[in-house]
């Protein structure tokens, strides 16, 4: 299936307006981007979001975050939709990061959540990695 990189973009563009990251407890900070690739390679785009929170999880309310990136390749005329979530612990004395295990991850767009079609093993063992298949990539454009 041919897609041009256009459409693709803009599926990524309205993306922006109807997606949002969300954390648990009390959010400190959050950034979320837009970036697009043309050229060079695979042809992709998508939204890179980071959230800092405070953890009230463990009773510390310890400084935790929660990285990822929702991004559209295309190749050859295929598109696919990958999801990765990384979350980090920062020790309260060292700021030092630490991993942490992301067992689950999805999309929310208007309230309603679609999930991923695959979990994929990551490279890193705490991380979360997943894609869609077109059809759920149509609900996410």
């Amino acid at each position: 299936m041919k897609t041009p990189i256009a459409a693709l973009a803009l599926g990524c563009a309205a993306l922006v307006i109807a997606c949002t990251a969300s954390a648990q407890e009390e959010v400190r900070q959050s950034k979320t981007e837009f970036y697009a690739r043309t050229s060079g390679g695979d042809k992709e785009c998508g939204l890179e979001f980071s959230i800092v929170y405070r953890d009230g999880a463990n009773g510390h309310r310890d400084t935790a975050a929660v990285r990822g990136l929702l991004t559209w390749l295309e190749n050859n005329g295929n598109v696919g939709v990958a999801l990765l979530i990384k979350g980090l612990d920062f020790d309260p004395v060292t700021k030092k990061p630490t991993p942490f295990s992301v067992f689950r991850g999805f999309v929310v767009i208007d309230g309603k959540s679609i999930p991923p079609t695959t979990v994929v093993k990551s490279s890193q063992p705490t991380d979360f990695n997943a894609v869609y298949r077109f059809d759920a990539q149509v609900d996410i454009f």
